[in-house]
């Protein structure tokens, strides 16, 4: 097996000019590079060694394999490709192509790339992930799952930190949060995480789903510990064709994730539709909504309460 290391203590080195430019001031870690047969080709822009069988790069603590590669002296760039894995002190990923730029620590990923940090998984068309660091930035086909919360999030591009378990997923975000045969999708126009907080946020044009009910508002806040959410700028909640809340503040109550109560604060309105087709609009400091089965069970009114209470007849009366 040949073998090139980029180590001070070789004197003639194979991709490396000086032997200055293997620890430069910001990096001190050794690197080396092995595979089976390497071949040598002087280019106009510079050395570029042809690795193939068995492809080993290890700088310092990270290492990456596959079956073949290039390695680019000047670029200081090696480009690894097929069944390519990557190993960042216990952080996995896999590619079919990637390519490492040592200076920068930065690995660019592309082709069926997934990601392993514990119990959370991210899955891309491509992915920019800096060593060390353990953040990425991930293009295309975004997968956040985190198997410990059972949750799921998806989008188009997003920024996760692993070692501080936070970042943002923006660009048609969903969030599922999933429990047995239940579901509820959150979307909106960017989703943030802070996962050592239990704590998610989305902003702008915010949905909420759950079978029948749906919710709309312009901000949310999600405490997954205490199984709460809030809605705030101008958040409204309905069963369609059964009850419509409204306020300054709505909290809704998770258990098993599934929407068993809502509350409206401040300027509360909400409605309610009978059987018989008669409704009932009221209004009140306080509004609470009881879920059940994913359906109305009952509505309360707390404080300075008033209401209109609207029979069948009377609606088709006024219609006409």
């Amino acid at each position: 097996m040949n073998i090139l290391i980029f180590s001070l203590v070789i004197n003639s080195l194979f991709l490396v000019r000086d032997p200055d430019e293997i620890f430069t001031a910001k990096d001190r870690e050794p690197y080396i590079i092995e595979a089976e047969k390497v071949t040598l080709d002087e280019t106009d822009e510079g050395r570029v060694s042809h690795l193939m069988g068995n492809v080993k790069i290890t700088h310092g603590k990270t290492i990456i394999t596959g079956d073949e590669g290039f390695a680019y002296e000047n670029e200081q760039m090696a480009e690894v490709i097929g069944n390519v894995k990557i190993d960042d002190e216990g952080t996995i990923i896999t590619s079919k192509i990637a390519k490492y730029f040592k200076e920068e620590r930065m690995v660019v990923l592309v082709d069926t790339v997934e990601l392993q940090d514990g119990k959370q998984v991210l899955k891309a068309d491509s992915l920019v992930y800096f060593k060390g660091k353990k953040v990425s930035h991930a293009y295309g086909g975004v997968i956040l799952i985190d198997e410990e919360q059972n949750t799921e999030v998806t989008g188009d591009y997003g920024e996760y930190d692993f070692i501080n378990k936070e970042g943002f997923i923006t660009r048609n975000p969903v969030l599922t949060l999933s429990e047995k045969d239940r579901k509820i999708i959150i979307t909106g126009d960017t989703l943030r995480i802070k996962r050592k907080e239990n704590f998610m946020s989305c902003t702008g044009n915010v949905k909420i789903r759950e079978d029948s009910i749906m919710a709309r508002a312009g901000y949310l806040e999600y405490y997954s510990d205490s199984e709460r959410i809030y809605l705030k700028e101008k958040p409204i909640i309905e069963q369609v064709g059964k009850s419509t809340l409204s306020g300054l503040l709505i909290e809704v109550f998770l258990k098993n994730r599934e929407i068993v109560k809502t509350i409206a604060t401040i300027d509360a309105k909400g409605n309610y539709s009978f059987s018989d087709g008669a409704t009932n609009d009221v209004m009140g400091d306080t509004i609470t909504i009881f879920f059940k089965d994913g359906k109305t069970d009952r509505i309360a009114v707390i404080g300075n309460a008033r209401g209109l209470y609207k029979k069948e007849e009377e609606e088709e009366k006024k219609g006409e």
